[in-house]
């Protein structure tokens, strides 16, 4: 198997990375395609795999090519790959916003494809990668590209497309939305008498120690909460605070803003 990777940006990189360290690919499988050349050096570094600056055909007859460019130049680059593809290559985009029927078309028709959404902490292998493929992927071809996108964290296949737009505002967006309430935290720990660092010791472990606790129980996050919310207590003082505020309704609607933006920002 042979993946070439256009883009070596941080998503893309992550990728590869995640690729060779996860032993889905040697570094002799693996091509970049960075069109900036002061990249490059870093980029053979950390993966010791060739990385080039145009896509020549040995890079195009990979078996995989993962688009990991940005949306605004996905044309130039397809019409590029496009005179290159061979009908039986697998084209996954990483790309925000460009749908299925957006890539076929800027493919001149190329029907096995793969739309996929991965999130930031695919760069330390905690990412969650939501992926959608066309009917022309094969039932097998599906799982190997499931167990490759879980080399960088966890994988999950859908099958509506709309889905895609959901993961964005939930996964894709989401590490922003919880970084946002650490940096509340933080701030929270701060007024009340910690120091920079020792705010930042007990924040950390704190939503850790609470996501472990969520993940080695089979209970649900409402039930685990009020085990720690004693009538009258500390907890319940706080959670009322927050209801009071609707600080719960206000995360939802933030989640369908994104969520509804992904939706505006499909081409």
């Amino acid at each position: 198997m042979k993946i070439t990777v256009i883009g070596g940006g941080n998503m893309g990189a992550a990728f590869a990375v995640s690729f060779l360290q996860g032993g889905m690919l040697r570094p002799d499988q693996l091509t970049i395609v960075e069109p900036f050349e002061e990249k490059h050096a870093a980029l053979k570094e950390t993966l010791g795999c060739p990385v080039i600056s145009t896509l020549n055909d040995d890079a195009a007859i990979s078996d995989i090519v993962i688009l990991a460019v940005k949306p605004q130049v996905y044309k130039e680059v397809c019409a590029e790959l496009s005179s290159k593809l061979q009908p039986n290559q697998i084209v996954s985009s990483i790309m925000a916003g460009v749908s299925l029927a957006a890539l076929e078309s800027a493919l001149d028709g190329h029907k096995k494809l793969v739309r996929a959404m991965p999130n930031l902490p695919a760069q330390i292998g905690k990412g969650m990668t939501v992926f959608l493929c066309s009917p022309s992927i094969a039932e097998e071809e599906a799982r190997y590209l499931r167990d490759l996108f879980a080399a960088s964290g966890k994988a999950l296949e859908v099958e509506d497309e709309k889905l895609i737009h959901a993961s964005t505002a939930v996964s894709g967006s989401g590490p922003g939305f919880v970084l946002y309430i650490i940096e509340a935290f933080l701030e929270a720990a701060s007024e009340i008498g910690f120091s920079k660092q020792e705010a930042r010791m007990l924040v950390s472990q704190t939503f850790l120690g609470a996501q472990e606790l969520w993940d080695s129980r089979a209970k649900e996050a409402s039930e685990l909460r009020t085990q720690v919310t004693s009538p009258g207590g500390t907890t319940a003082a706080g959670i009322e605070s927050f209801e009071q505020n609707k600080l719960k309704a206000k995360i939802v609607k933030g989640v369908r803003a994104a969520f509804e933006r992904s939706l505006e920002l499909s081409s």
